[in-house]
């Protein structure tokens, strides 16, 4: 029974420490993986930010151009006076 006890002893001696370098490598590895799926999608949402954005400037731009042909057309300025009478 002494030699099962040192048997195992001496197989939890080399398994224990293996097992647990085999869990620390699996989740570091894990660990990099996630970092680089979360690096594109923050690059990934950023693009799309960008490219909404654009479209939202790109639309204002458009709408102020209405609105200075609007406020420099001399019918809006008459109508203008006419309304202030």
């Amino acid at each position: 029974m002494g030699e099962f006890i040192e048997l195992f002893g001496v197989m939890m001696a080399i398994f224990v420490p293996i097992t647990m370098l085999i869990f620390v490598i699996k989740y570091m590895e894990n660990k990099r993986l996630l970092n680089d799926k979360l690096a594109r999608m923050r690059i990934d949402l950023e693009r799309n930010n960008n490219a909404e954005l654009e479209k939202e400037v790109q639309s204002l731009r458009e709408r102020v151009e209405v609105l200075e042909q609007i406020v420099t057309d001399t019918r809006f300025d008459l109508h203008s006076k006419i309304q202030s009478l």
